[in-house]
């Protein structure tokens, strides 16, 4: 039987278990915090029994397969895979995992599932089991009659073997938050729970946002005091949470203006203690509710108060030209395309006058945000300029392992706004890529 679970579960002490977890019969050398990651995914073994059972009695599922994209985006993606999986296992093993998970998740974005399904299992660390999880999740959202218990299953083995590896607590918690939304989406909320017993910080807060995208009003109603409770008194990534969690409830139930209002006066007036680019991303995401709620008017209001912020704060120059980028997408979003041009032209900027205070390495990403939004404003020529730029940002650190990190984002920012940068471009990108070597 199905049991209501808090929407706000990072602050739930789950003490009885962790007790017995710490407590049972383990091996002579597992750790208390191995024993409890071990107990709780085992625990989710034990309660998935059903849905295996049932998965089994349905007839097979049709195979999923990648939606038409054009080759030209599918080479794209391929390329950024291979780029990425260039970089030498030792001892890159953790960037090169994390840039091969990016793909994968670029690779959903598109809906090209087969294709981030073969990439996923290519990954040689504990992002394997976040990857799979992330595209259980996927199918659970579009092809829900899949065989999700198979890869559960698979995530979960690699959770597993990562806790006995003694990876990093978080690592393990990462994927056993992935597989417990993909619970929560089929319904199974006894399954998510048992899956997030001990979990906390960031990843708790992925589960909590996603249980609120299927809240009820009255369920979001009766959090708003248990809200008030954890800003009070809860750390950063309690309080971080708790607000991202009322933005979707802001998204969710838009058309209730008192709720509407209630919830931008908690997150306005709680975030206190939360850092400016926190704040700022909170802005963003009630602007993204208004305007897709086609309240033009408010998102713009919403995006006047995030500029004055940021108009307001001291910046690095890095953090200056790529926060522009970002103001100036919103604003292209919402239509005050002048208002963005001129974001983007000043990003741009303060990119060219202060590239030699800019350590090489976040060159790149401080320019893909402006080259993105050139493309979004439709100045094809400044955004062939701004990759370029890109491009040769990369290729400033002598070493190859920064460098296939930068070429991998500027692969997947090509691919997901669809744009030819030139053959020029790409002949350069393919001669880096070809050259990536030792030293790396």
């Amino acid at each position: 039987m199905k049991t209501s679970q808090p929407i706000l579960t990072s602050v739930i002490v789950i003490a009885s278990v962790v007790g017995a977890a710490c407590s049972g019969s383990t091996d002579a050398h597992e750790t208390p915090t191995k024993a409890v990651e071990t107990s709780a995914v085992t625990n989710e073994r034990v309660a998935d029994a059903a849905t295996q059972e049932a998965a089994a009695a349905k007839p097979a599922a049709a195979p999923v397969v990648d939606a038409p994209l054009a080759q030209s985006r599918r080479d794209l993606l391929r390329r950024a895979y291979d780029v990425a999986s260039s970089i030498p296992t030792q001892p890159h093993h953790k960037t090169r995992g994390k840039y091969q998970e990016m793909v994968v998740e670029a690779a959903l974005e598109l809906d090209q599932p087969a294709t981030a399904l073969d990439f996923a299992r290519g990954i040689e660390n504990w992002r394997r089991g976040a990857a799979i999880a992330e595209y259980a999740l996927y199918l659970a959202e579009n092809h829900p009659d899949s065989d999700l218990a198979a890869l559960l299953d698979e995530a979960r083995q690699v959770a597993v073997d990562a806790a006995k590896a003694e990876e990093q607590e978080w690592r393990v918690n990462t994927i056993r938050a992935k597989m417990a939304k993909v619970k929560l989406r089929l319904g199974d909320d006894d399954g998510a729970q048992a899956l997030i017993v001990g979990v906390d910080g960031p990843e708790i807060g992925e589960v909590d946002r996603y249980r609120a995208t299927t809240a009820t009003k009255a369920e979001a109603t009766s959090r708003m005091a248990y809200v008030d409770e954890i800003l009070g008194q809860g750390d950063f990534n309690s309080q971080s949470n708790v607000l991202f969690v009322c933005a979707e409830f802001h998204r969710r139930f838009y058309d209730d203006p008192d709720l509407r209002a209630d919830l931008e006066e908690k997150i306005t007036e709680g975030w206190g203690k939360i850092p400016l680019g926190v704040r700022l991303d909170l802005l963003f995401e009630l602007a993204d509710s208004a305007r897709e709620h086609s309240d033009r008017e408010h998102a713009v209001e919403i995006l006047g108060d995030a500029h004055a912020m940021m108009d307001a704060a001291h910046w690095l120059p890095q953090d200056h030209a790529r926060i522009l980028g970002r103001m100036a997408k919103e604003l292209c979003a919402a239509g005050e395309l002048s208002w963005a041009r001129t974001d983007a032209d000043q990003g741009l900027a303060v990119y060219q006058q202060e590239a030699e205070r800019i350590t090489n390495i976040e060159r790149t990403e401080a320019l893909l945000p402006l080259a993105e939004v050139y493309v979004d404003l439709g100045d094809t020529a400044t955004a062939r300029k701004v990759y370029a730029l890109a491009v040769e940002a990369a290729v400033v650190n002598p070493n190859s392992c920064p460098r296939a990190e930068d070429l991998t984002q500027i692969l997947l920012s090509l691919a997901s706004k669809s744009f030819d940068p030139g053959a020029e471009i790409v002949a350069r990108i393919g001669e880096l890529a070809g050259a990536l070597s030792d030293p790396w």
